[in-house]
């Protein structure tokens, strides 16, 4: 009796060695990585399309409409009857044409005729205005006298010019009292609106781990002391208008900013290194920068599985 206990339990223990060794094999060859050229697209696709995104976040981030605030001022014009008007001008910086003066240049009186409305007197260059016509004419200044010039100041000895073609919407983005002083407008021609396009474009390369990091430290702020130096202001931010509308901001105070190296990397070079499995594997890649092409490194990425999905889980700038 006592040998067939034995050999029950010999029995029992072998089966369970022989099941716990196939479940560790299983295991183990479950937890492989993949191979290497069934994920090296998407890693290149990956870190070449985080330069773009580590540019917006550490590096000099989106272009941004320069704070100019808009100032009219008003000065009086007499009409041939004697009739006193205010007409308006203002001044603003551009790149191509320096400081630029928009003006008013018409006056409008009541039409006696049937049907009232407004007649529109042009009083730089005579007649009456009819349908559509801008609201501003626009003039260069220079110190230098020549033909054609509009204006001149002897007090300041500046001479103004015409500027033909140029329009409104050629004017700058004018901020007013309402806006954070804090905060510059993104210019829409950069192609991110809102926030969410931001988020996006970080969605689509780092993994979630990263990406909460990111929110924190680029979207939400982050408060680590007492004062207001002990708190980082997120970088950008969508604001409301008045009409509820929104649109992206970027903070133009000090903000944390990294210097961003520009590697060129040898993607055939690309190995899998250790620690690497199913769901989690690092490559090492031999690269150099652009501008030292003599001096040679090994940089090293994990990336992690998320859905069916690979993501970077390391920063690459």
């Amino acid at each position: 009796m006592k040998k067939k206990v034995i050999a029950i339990v010999v029995s029992v223990l072998l089966v369970l060695a022989i099941l716990v060794t196939v479940l560790v094999v299983s295991h183990i060859r479950s937890n492989r990585p993949p191979e290497l050229d069934s994920i090296r697209g998407r890693i290149e696709q990956l870190i070449e399309a985080s330069r773009e995104v580590n540019e917006i976040l550490w590096g000099e981030g989106l272009p941004t409409h320069k704070h100019i605030e808009k100032t009219d001022v008003a000065y009086k014009y007499e009409d041939e009857n004697g009739k006193k008007h205010y007409l308006y001008y203002y001044f603003f910086p551009t790149e191509e044409h320096g400081t630029v003066l928009a003006y008013t240049y018409y006056t409008k009186t009541i039409s006696e005729s049937e049907g009232g409305g407004y007649i529109y007197h042009d009083v730089e260059k005579g007649g009456v205005l009819t349908g559509d016509f801008p609201s501003h004419r626009y003039a260069t200044q220079s110190t230098e006298a020549r033909e054609g010039y509009i204006y001149h100041n002897p007090d300041n000895g500046i001479y103004y010019y015409p500027l033909d073609g140029f329009t409104a919407e050629d004017e700058p983005l004018f901020y007013t009292s309402e806006d954070d002083p804090n905060y510059d407008y993104v210019r829409t021609d950069s192609g991110y609106l809102l926030l969410e396009d931001i988020r996006k474009k970080v969605n689509a390369v780092y993994s979630s781990a990263i990406r909460a990091e990111i929110e924190e430290a680029v979207f939400t702020g982050v408060t680590f002391r007492e004062g207001e130096d002990g708190t980082s202001y997120p970088r950008y931010r969508d604001m409301e208008a008045e009409n509820g509308s929104y649109s992206l901001t970027k903070i133009n105070k000090a903000w944390p900013t990294f210097r961003l190296l520009d590697y060129v990397y040898d993607y055939s070079s690309m190995r899998l290194v250790d620690p690497s499995k199913a769901s989690s594997v690092t490559v090492a890649i031999d690269c150099h920068l652009r501008d030292d092409p003599a001096k040679k490194e090994v940089r090293e990425f994990t990336l992690v599985l998320e859905g069916d999905q690979w993501y970077l889980d390391d920063y690459t700038r």
